[in-house]
């Protein structure tokens, strides 16, 4: 009788992350991960007992393995919502792969993305029917379509991020004909849709779910298909997204779209005197989406990007024009209705005309206060917005009441050593807590850079001061350096001061698709110059990335509407808003720019914070009490030290604020899977 494999008498979990088990087989030099096995079986537990779980999981925990695995074994359909596309390639590319492989079969899984990622095979038509001079790349478009199985355009490594020609192939919630288009059977959404709703893990990002959480269960236009339990990966951006798909807006481009639609819709009465009628009811609407929008642009800021609190009561002119598009829209709307009849592409054209008469006449009368509204300008686009103060009441309603399981997972959900934050922002009554510590060695790994003589922040000499401290530091570092901002102001500025005086490739966010500039910066040393969009979700490992510099500590402006209003409301409350509202925030960001730094155990680097309010005001403390245990100096003799050395005898004490923390080291690497 053979003897018993003691391997097969463990728990499937264990088996798995066990040193002769399925991941072993198939990872080189795998080792077990004991923060990895803790989360994975909390994460089993939520999945099996229907609870909520709030997991804070530190750099190199693998957190992406241990939430995937639990979620395959399962048995329930679970939906995996992460906070960048980035992270979904991550997890559809390298980590599901690496399950399949360790298992040795295939998983059903499959990723979904928001339609506007996906080519429009209907606009496609559209454009070769229009004819007429078109750009040079709509031919390499073309091309592309006829070969994609996906459509999307992650695909076409070209195409910048903000690339205004992929507006003319694709499609929003708004403008999709949904199962009226004549290629709604090819449609690629279509097909997306159809593998989701067979799938047993579904790989969403969080713009996608709560776009669909905010129209509510099961509604017409939903893509994200039903599901048992979900996973958030990079739930500490939950509320922003939250926030923003809850609100309303409408801008001078959500007008031009649906005005160019109404022109390209086949008309129902084709006589001189109804067409006359009709284009003149839409040059009406858009002569008065002109004069609405421009009045609003002169209540805005100069700078690109700022927003201002919209009150009507502050700007006449702005109200008047506003009730004059209402008016306009209403007027079409009529029209719009008597061309319906049979015609389902009328009748999608005639919700969305009435959606934006709703829209706008909530925005523009901004009388409910449990929103506050404001104006943004970008380049031409001009969008009046209203945002609700407080998401945690939505939240605890359609996500956190319904006794389904709910695991919320980042490297940075805690501030201060507490999840209260997070749970009363969210609206969590009722939820399980684990903080993983990381495996990474921070007191020989990092070094935490504060410069003492550097200006206040506000001051007007900070620019060129962080403009100098930044060459130092590239210089030290031998490029290899991320320098990230607060603000597209303050990124212009430094950028064009050190521009020329950098020694390697200087690269800038928006001068390419975000992956290039990525590869362009792991390809040889360079500099990256970038703002918020890049102090989360980027994985750079090795010896690239050897710098991280944040310009300043992350308070949200409090000038924003947003905030403000929120500030304004906490006061109201009774309750101090620095410190159960913007400390904490911008706490968690700072954990998130400083996270960027080490990604395995390998990594060595230095994380240089250019505020002296970390050395100088009592929440100094409370920031540097919720970074990973490094050594913190104000020296650049040590930082320079650091850099020359080649083990931890480079980590000086010398200026040092507070010696490194003991931390429990493992010699795993970040192959267990990457958080």
């Amino acid at each position: 009788m053979p003897a018993p494999d003691p391997l097969h008498a463990l728990d499937p979990l264990d088996r798995f992350w066990s040193p002769d088990g399925p991941l072993a087989r198939v990872l080189h030099g795998f080792e077990q991960r004991p923060q990895q096995v803790v989360m994975a079986r909390a994460v089993a537990g939520a999945l099996e007992d229907g609870r909520t779980l709030l997991v804070e999981a530190g750099t190199g925990t693998g957190k992406t393995l241990a939430y995937l695995v639990p979620a395959v074994f399962s048995g329930k359909k679970v939906v995996v919502s992460t906070g960048t596309k980035a992270l979904q390639d991550q997890l559809a590319t390298n980590d599901l792969p690496i399950i399949e492989a360790a298992l040795r079969r295939r998983l059903d899984w499959c990723v979904m993305k928001g339609r506007e990622n996906y080519l429009c095979l209907y606009r496609l038509e559209d454009v070769e029917r229009v004819g007429g001079p078109l750009p040079e790349a709509v031919g390499a478009i073309r091309a592309w379509a006829a070969a994609t199985e996906t459509g999307d355009r992650a695909e076409l490594p070209w195409l910048t991020d903000d690339d205004p020609l992929w507006a003319r192939f694709s499609v929003t919630a708004e403008q999709c004909l949904g199962s009226a288009c004549p290629r709604y059977e090819p449609c690629f959404l279509t097909q997306m849709k159809r593998r989701a709703a067979r799938a047993d893990v579904v790989i969403v990002n969080h713009a996608l779910f709560f776009a669909d959480l905010a129209l509510g269960p099961h509604a017409a236009g939903s893509v994200v298909p039903r599901h048992a339990a979900v996973v958030f990966d990079e739930a500490h951006v939950l509320e922003e997204v939250a926030t923003a798909y809850w609100g309303v807006s409408a801008s001078r481009r959500r007008v031009r779209d649906l005005i160019a639609d109404l022109r390209r819709e086949p008309a129902t009465d084709r006589s001189p005197a109804g067409t006359a009628v009709w284009n003149q009811a839409l040059d009406r609407a858009g002569s008065a989406a002109d004069r609405a929008f421009d009045a609003l642009r002169g209540c805005s800021p100069r700078e690109a990007g700022a927003r201002l609190r919209w009150v009507p009561d502050g700007s006449e002119r702005a109200a008047a024009a506003g009730l004059d598009l209402i008016g306009r829209v209403t007027e079409v709307g009529e029209l719009v209705e008597g061309r319906v009849t049979n015609s389902e592409g009328w009748a999608r054209l005639a919700e969305r005309v009435g959606a934006l008469a709703r829209d706008a006449r909530f925005l523009w009368r901004a009388e409910d206060p449990a929103y506050v509204f404001w104006i943004e300008v970008i380049e031409a686009n001009v969008r009046l917005s209203a945002s609700p103060l407080d998401v945690s009441s939505l939240l605890r309603e359609t996500l956190f009441s319904g006794g389904a399981p709910c695991v919320l997972t980042s490297a940075t959900l805690t501030a201060g050593g507490s999840f209260a934050y997070v749970r009363n922002r969210l609206g969590i009554d009722d939820a399980d807590e684990l903080d993983v510590a990381s495996p990474f060695d921070f007191g020989t790994q990092a070094l935490a850079y504060v410069p003492s003589t550097l200006p206040h922040p506000r001051d007007p000499e900070f620019s060129d001061a962080a403009s100098e401290e930044i060459l130092r530091l590239v210089a030290a570092s031998g490029g290899r350096t991320f320098a990230l901002f607060t603000s597209r102001r303050m990124l212009d500025a430094v950028h064009a001061s050190c521009r020329g005086r950098v020694a390697y490739p200087v690269l800038k966010q928006g001068e390419a698709p975000r992956m290039a500039l990525i590869e362009r910066f792991k390809a040889e040393p360079s500099v990256l110059f970038a703002t918020m969009g890049f102090w989360q979700g980027i994985d750079v490992p090795g010896e690239a990335l050897s710098c991280v510099v944040l310009d300043k500590l992350p308070f949200a402006p409090p000038d924003d509407p947003v905030v403000e209003a929120r500030l304004d409301a906490i006061r109201r409350r009774g309750d101090d808003p620095f410190a159960s509202y913007q400390l904490p925030t911008a706490a968690i960001w700072l954990k998130q720019g400083f996270g960027r730094l080490i990604r395995t155990r390998r990594d060595r680097g230095v994380i240089a914070i250019l505020d002296r309010r970390l050395l100088t005001h009592a929440y100094g403390r409370f920031f540097l009490d919720s970074l990973p245990p490094a050594p913190v100096t104000t020296s650049f003799a040590a930082v320079e030290r650091f850099f020359g050395a080649r083990g931890a005898e480079g980590v000086s004490t010398e200026g040092s604020l507070f010696p490194p923390t003991p931390v429990f080291t493992h010699s795993n690497e970040r192959s267990n899977g990457c958080d």
